[in-house]
Order: structure tokens, then sequence, then C-alpha cells
């Protein structure tokens, strides 16, 4: 009787452990989930950052009709030197390049 009732013991505690296990398996994968949506939002979240910044680098740098190109700014050059390299060299070049590249 005492070995009988050793084994239901033992059997319950089987059942308990893997129900108990199936449980934190479950909330697991829910957290698990919820963690893929965020990351899915997140992503498209900076997807949608890279696309704006190449646009505003396209606007910016395009040899036609791009802010670069229509400054003109060779009247500067030649008189402002200083407004010239501050405006015309880092400024336009250095906001377009913060969003394209992976180093700032």
């Amino acid at each position: 009787m005492g070995y009988a009732t050793a084994l239901i013991n033992y059997r319950d505690s089987r059942i308990n452990l893997y129900a108990n296990i199936q449980d934190q398996l479950n909330v697991l994968l829910t957290a698990n989930n919820n963690f893929n949506t965020n990351l899915g939002t997140f992503t498209t979240a900076v997807n949608t950052f890279v696309s704006n910044t190449q646009t505003m680098n396209t606007l910016v740098t395009n040899s036609i009709n791009g802010l670069d190109a229509s400054s003109n700014c060779t009247t500067i050059a030649n008189h402002l030197r200083l407004l010239h390299q501050s405006y015309c060299v880092n400024f336009l070049h250095s906001s377009v390049q913060f969003g394209t590249y992976d180093k700032i």
C-alpha cells in the first residue's frame, strides 16, 4: 500500500511538473509574440525613417534641381568664405548623412 501511494504521489508530482512547465511555456510564447510584434513595429519605423532620409538626401544632393545645386554657393564663396564653409559644405552634406549612414 505504501509503495502504491508513493507511485501515485510520484505520478501526480510529474503531472503537476509538466503542467507547470506547459503554463510557463505558454507565458513565454505570449511574451515572445508580443516582442515580435513590437520589433516589427520598430522595424517599420526605422525603415520609414531611412526612406525619408534617403528622400531628403535626394532633395539636397540631386545634381539637377537639388538644394545643393540650386543654392549656387559660388557667390557666397567669393565674399563670405566662413559662411560658405558652414552652410554649403558642412551643413548640407552633414545633415543628409546623419540618416543615411550607419555612423555619424
